[in-house]
């Protein structure tokens, strides 16, 4: 299953229902179906966790990350996996082989600017996407679903993307 998590921002922005999310991959993972993420909106930061399944509290098999790993600056793409993903892909024959690269893997500026945004990214004195002071994205979600508003959960996330420039 390939999943934009939280947000999806192909077109424009339509809201996911986490939970509906979080369910799904637990489904997905019993049923042994593979479950990959594609971290290009929702990475790094953006929601205020360093990526969206923290958020979901899930572990994908594979996620994929692409132009926000250098601040939009260059095109770069990278994708993670799973130890058991990768040990499987392991072996002389190329049968067994992944054979999957990004157009913009792996290049020296991409990589460069991306080692740099990453650290700016984790620096909480320069990134005011990280949410601090013991306040989580998931905390504020369930504080909404309590007073009973029924889209809670997508109004704090336009709210909080607005309030800490998310589009600047």
């Amino acid at each position: 299953m390939l999943a934009s998590e939280l947000i999806q921002s192909a077109e424009r922005m339509h809201m996911v229902d986490p939970l509906f999310q979080q369910v799904l991959v637990k489904e997905c993972q019993d049923k042994k179906i593979s479950v990959i993420f594609y971290e290009v909106f929702t990475g790094f930061w953006r929601l205020g966790t360093e990526t969206a399944a923290e958020l979901l509290h899930c572990s994908p098999y594979i996620v994929c990350f692409a132009k926000l790993m250098t601040g939009g600056i260059i095109s770069l793409s990278a994708t993670l996996a799973s130890n058991s993903v990768f040990e499987s892909f392991i072996g002389d024959s190329k049968l067994k082989v992944l054979l999957l690269g990004h157009s913009y893997t792996a290049h020296a500026l991409g990589c460069t600017a991306a080692t740099k945004s990453i650290k700016w990214f984790k620096d909480p004195q320069t990134n005011l996407h990280i949410i601090s002071e013991g306040t989580s994205l998931r905390e504020i979600l369930d504080s909404g679903k309590k007073i009973g508003f029924e889209h809670w959960d997508l109004v704090v996330i336009l709210k909080c993307a607005f309030d800490r420039t998310v589009w600047d």
